[in-house]
């Protein structure tokens, strides 16, 4: 993927105060097209918006209780018309919340969102759970906790193999399939290192897979909290956050204030670790964690 950001060359004033465009209401207002609208035709004269595929319109700090992060993304025919270009993306927020974890650099929170939201633009779901109306649940990061951008993920992680499977980052060969009943052995590579298998898929049917995956701190995801292998569900009867992918914690549904969910969720071996997971429809062990990061595997469909 190669992504260029490009400044619209400075602040631009808007008509009217922040409150008025009804962007503070969370579940995507209709308004959020005004805001984005004004924007872009503030900035035309001075930006060329011909070569460019979406737009972020981000307002000042005081702004942030009226201008939350939403993001819109309009059917052909329906986008905002500049510069001989149909816009159809695009994403609103402020410079900057007062409600950013004090433990995490305000850059590399910026950077997440801005990873997050890129996520949706290139197809990926929010995996965290939203009941009907705005507020999320208590428990609504839950299902993956910080293993996932596209969940609650201030820590940074990579996107799960299966979000880079989707996307096309990794190869046929960085997969291993097991769609009959038996079992196989593989080494795991972790998620953030090149090269090497990347998870073992066992299809359950059409629409269900399980997937087992191996996690460390590493570059970008060097933060992490846990290392060891990741087994969780895909379900792609599953809509925008419903609860598309699911991870079996290895030590429950525990939480910690800095590693957020299931922040001890990977199986491992040693001492006080869980290197066995198993259900009425997979079993997945954890034979060896070798010295790089590595894993060896066994896993079996029933």
């Amino acid at each position: 993927l190669n992504l260029e950001l490009e400044s619209a060359g400075g602040w631009y004033r808007m008509s009217k105060p922040a409150a008025d465009y009804g962007i503070a209401q969370c579940c995507s207002p209709p308004n959020i097209r005004a805001f984005v609208e004004e924007a872009i035709a503030k900035a035309d004269p001075n930006f060329d918006f011909s070569n460019i595929d979406a737009v972020w319109v981000i307002a000042a700090s005081g702004a942030s209780e009226q201008i939350r992060i939403l993001l819109d993304q309009r059917w052909p025919g329906e986008g905002i018309s500049v510069d001989g270009r149909e816009l159809r993306r695009w994403i609103t927020g402020a410079a900057s919340y007062p409600s950013v974890p004090t433990q995490i650099e305000p850059a590399r929170y910026a950077a997440w969102i801005v990873t997050h939201e890129i996520g949706h633009f290139l197809g990926l779901p929010d995996l965290y759970l939203k009941p009907p109306g705005c507020p999320p649940c208590p428990n609504s990061f839950e299902p993956v906790g910080y293993w996932d951008m596209m969940s609650d993920s201030p820590l940074f992680a990579h996107f799960l193999a299966w979000h880079k499977w989707l996307l096309g980052w990794l190869d046929p060969a960085q997969l291993r399939g097991l769609t009959s009943p038996g079992s196989l052995e593989t080494t795991l590579t972790p998620v953030a290192a090149p090269g090497g298998v990347k998870a073992v898929v066992v299809p359950q049917s059409t629409s269900k897979a399980y997937v087992v995956e191996a996690r460390v701190p590493l570059g970008w995801e060097r933060v992490l909290c846990d290392r060891g292998v990741l087994v969780y569900t895909v379900d792609a009867t599953k809509r925008n956050v419903e609860g598309a992918v699911q991870i079996f914690p290895a030590h429950g549904a525990t939480s910690s204030p800095t590693c957020g969910p299931i922040a001890d969720a990977a199986f491992d071996v040693g001492p006080g670790e869980v290197s066995t997971f198993e259900d009425s429809a997979v079993k997945v062990e954890v034979l060896e964690a070798v010295v790089d990061g590595t894993y060896r595997v066994r896993v079996t469909k029933k």
